[in-house]
């Protein structure tokens, strides 16, 4: 011990750390200096014994003034603290923050089993750690240091998440179900055909039609009624009224037709379909008869009216010339005179006039020379 050392030689601390140990004391010191010697790096027992006498003065210092209390708490300065460690880690001194710090960066756990019991590590990747024993020889004790055979692995945990428990679905109580009614399909529009637009007088017509709606859907069981327009009824008539079947289509009956007619179908008050004409063709006849240089021409009609007009025609230099014209009695005939031919026979056309109860008719004759 140095001079500047002799003032502390009669300390009760300094004469504790150097008396010598019983025998007690020493019972197990060998195999509690094999644990020391594996669990403290041989770098630090050399650091600790560089130490010297140079650095007894400070830790004398340190455990005999208030820094001891700040040496467990690791307030001192990181030197300080670091030789205040060295030298008094038996006696559970800390290592400075940083230096705490970079051992549980390189992975070191806090503190190393006593001897004879193994570590192994958990499934889950993490250091179980033996309880926690500080062993001694006599009064003083050993520290207690990271070994550095144990390491941890750094690969992250993974978490697996469990399946959560299926719960069966109670079966609901069935209810029936409340039929949907469809919204009924609106008319839009309506066709016509009729059998024949030229009938004789007193033939029958067959009116057919359908309904359909926007979208060119049958339109089932409509109402849907004929009208009709004559000379005889300037205004629409209703003739009859059908409902329509399954594929929207509706069929009429028009007996006896005795003159020219307009017909339509007609559904609600603004749905209607075209107009379709029904034309009656009346028939024509002549019967010449001569007497002495002239023909007496008789006409008669059949589904013409009193007061028809009636033409004859000569055809000459390419066109067909009047002649002659009359107008039917009220029972349906006409008579006409023209000149007997000299040389050759002359051909005629005699037109019956078209009128809003029938239409046009025509017929042919030729008239031979006079004899003689």
């Amino acid at each position: 011990m140095h001079r500047r050392d002799e003032q502390w030689r009669d300390h009760p601390v300094v004469d504790a750390l150097t008396t010598p140990g019983t025998p007690e004391e020493l019972a197990d010191e060998q195999r509690f200096l094999a644990a020391f010697r594996a669990a403290v790096p041989v770098r630090r027992r050399r650091m600790a014994g560089r130490i010297g006498a140079g650095g007894s003065a400070l830790v004398v210092a340190l455990a005999l003034s208030g820094g001891a209390a700040a040496a467990y708490t690791q307030s001192l300065p990181g030197p300080v603290q670091r030789l205040a460690h060295d030298a008094f880690a038996p006696l559970g001194v800390p290592a400075p923050k940083h230096h705490a710090a970079t051992n549980q960066r390189n992975g070191s756990g806090g503190s190393i089993a006593a001897p004879g019991t193994s570590v192994s590590p958990s499934p889950t990747h993490s250091v179980a750690a033996a309880p926690h024993t500080t062993p001694s020889v006599g009064n003083r004790l050993l520290p207690l240091r990271p070994s550095s055979k144990v390491r941890t692995s750094r690969r992250p945990t993974v978490a697996t998440e469990l399946p959560s428990p299926t719960t069966s679905a109670s079966p609901s109580p069935s209810t029936t179900p409340t039929p949907v009614t469809a919204p009924p399909v609106r008319p839009h529009l309506v066709t016509i055909v009729v059998s024949s637009s030229r009938v004789p007088l007193g033939s029958a017509v067959t009116v057919s039609g359908q309904v359909l709606s926007r979208f060119g859907q049958p339109v089932i069981g409509r109402r849907v009624g004929l009208i009709a327009r004559s000379a005889a009824a300037p205004g629409w008539t209703r003739l009859a009224q059908e409902r329509t079947a399954d594929d929207g289509t509706v069929t009429f009956t028009v007996p006896a037709v005795d003159q020219s007619t307009a017909l339509r179908l007609r559904t609600g008050r603004r749905v209607r379909s075209e107009i379709a004409r029904v034309v009656v063709q009346p028939t024509v006849a002549v019967s010449p008869t001569l007497a002495g240089s002239t023909y007496t021409i008789g006409v008669t009609t059949t589904g013409a009216q009193p007061g028809d007009g009636i033409l004859v025609r000569r055809h000459a230099r390419g066109r067909w010339i009047v002649v002659a014209h009359a107008q039917l009695a009220a029972d349906g005939t006409a008579s006409l005179s023209l000149p007997a031919p000299q040389r050759h026979g002359v051909r005629y056309r005699l037109w019956l006039e078209k009128s809003h109860w029938h239409g046009a008719a025509t017929t042919r004759f030729t008239l031979p020379p006079a004899a003689g």
